[in-house]
């Protein structure tokens, strides 16, 4: 019968769910997902890491969609969307809207990430990293010392992933 696109949702929010048409059986369309994250995104002061920028920036839902899952999803569906997509602001500036918003790869929304923000940038000018150039210039020590990404990523509270993408210039590169 294909892929299941929904997700069991809770008791609380089944109720909501169903009255747009994107819920059956208590399990919600990705795309109700994605309205949700955005308006949590855009309003919720306790939603994680990174909204902060949102909230900074006063990125709004148009009044379209901020009431409406069916506007949103319905506008999704005849716009491109595919599972594996993610929703894009063209205009980072502006708020979640019909004409400023796209679905597009994981891979070309990190692209734009760094085109659009030529002040985001990873390592030092990165204010939520947890290393400095100290530590990274003893983490090159230890992996010139042979030491594999597991022990030196507990020596310094980060992942794995974080020591692999100094050890291949990813990050950090210019720390010698």
């Amino acid at each position: 019968m294909g892929k299941k696109y929904f997700r069991p949702g809770n008791k609380t929010n089944h109720d909501i769910q169903t009255i747009h048409g994107f819920c059956r059986a208590g399990k919600m369309h990705p795309l109700y997902r994605v309205w949700l994250n955005i308006k949590n995104r855009c309003y919720n002061v306790k939603f994680g890491k990174g909204n902060e920028i949102y909230l900074n920036k006063k990125i709004t839902v148009c009044d379209e969609w901020i009431n409406s899952a069916s506007n949103f999803i319905n506008w999704g569906l005849a716009n491109g969307w595919e599972m594996g997509l993610c929703i894009d602001r063209i205009d980072s500036s502006k708020g979640y809207t019909p004409d400023n918003c796209q679905f597009i790869t994981v891979a070309e929304n990190a692209r734009k990430v760094h085109r659009d923000n030529p002040g985001y940038q990873t390592g030092i000018n990165n204010a939520r990293s947890k290393l400095t150039e100290e530590n990274v210039k003893e983490i090159k020590r230890l992996i010139a010392k042979g030491l594999r990404n597991p022990e030196i990523s507990v020596l310094f509270s980060v992942k794995p992933g974080a020591i692999s993408q100094i050890r291949c210039g990813t990050n950090w590169k210019h720390v010698t």
